[in-house]
């Protein structure tokens, strides 16, 4: 399995101890983790399919996992990619619509039911790939 964790690039030299953390088990599950910063990709707009998103500036295999990590500060081209990657039939883990419509409080100021969020996802991913047509 190949995964992408689309995350701002940190401001120090030191990796972040979540992107660490996730890239240690990642190892011992035997999946391929890439951390990947929005500023690396680039979308292209055309009829190539999964040729449309390129890393670096050259065409790469696309994940097939996305856990977008980027926060409260997450922007509009961070968005656009996560959209073209679901486009795409990548499974993304926080879909565009929940990383717009979440932050750290609901809006009804209350705080967001981050277990019932990830068991959801859960249920999506174990849907999606058990149940739903290729």
């Amino acid at each position: 399995m190949n995964l992408w964790v689309l995350h701002k690039r940190p401001s120090g030299m030191v990796e972040p101890y979540e992107l660490t953390r996730l890239r240690e088990e990642a190892r011992a599950l035997d999946i391929r983790f890439e951390a990947v910063a929005p500023e690396e990709i680039d979308l292209i707009v055309s009829r190539g399919g999964r040729r449309s998103i390129r890393r670096c500036g050259a065409e790469v295999e696309l994940p097939d996992v996305l856990l977008p990590r980027t926060g409260s500060g997450t922007d509009y081209f961070s968005l656009a990619i996560l959209r073209q990657l679901e486009h795409l039939g990548v499974a993304v883990v926080n879909p565009t619509h929940h990383v717009g419509a979440f932050s750290s409080r609901s809006p009804s100021g209350r705080p967001t039911d981050w277990r019932s969020l990830c068991h959801q996802a859960a249920g999506w991913l174990l849907w999606r790939r058990c149940c739903a047509q290729p």
